[in-house]
């Protein structure tokens, strides 16, 4: 599991199975995005390639493949305990922001800037 890149737009989070499943090797890419209107956009990208050694009995592979497509559905999917369905929870529990201010942008509220106080050199200058 690889969190490919995290920052104000977009979380970008890979998950590769070192285990073959079923015969099929998995790949599973998820991207989360946020709109400017405050909600947010999720795109799923699998890759499940077959890596068993007997692949002579199409219809068994066929079985196995659509397996293999449903658990990744429970797995990583929205629905019950899947990976989305957890990111999704987190995101729903999130209390609702206060309204930034104007001419913030994105909507980011930026931390109170600190008054600077210029500190006395502790060397003293000679004239």
């Amino acid at each position: 599991q690889i969190v490919d890149s995290d920052d104000l737009e977009k979380v970008s989070y890979t998950v590769t199975e070192r285990m073959p499943r079923r015969g099929f090797a998995i790949k599973i890419r998820i991207i989360l995005r946020s709109t400017e209107d405050g909600l947010s956009s999720a795109t799923v990208r699998s890759e499940i390639r077959p890596m068993g050694k007997n692949m002579t009995d199409q219809s068994a592979v066929h079985r196995a493949f659509n397996l293999v497509l449903n658990e990744s559905r429970l797995r990583y999917g929205e629905e019950k305990k899947g990976l989305l369905a957890g990111f999704l929870n987190v995101v729903h529990s999130i209390p609702a922001p206060e309204a930034p201010p104007k001419g913030s942008p994105k909507g980011i509220i930026s931390p109170p800037k600190s008054k600077k106080t210029k500190k006395p050199s502790p060397i003293q200058k000679t004239k």
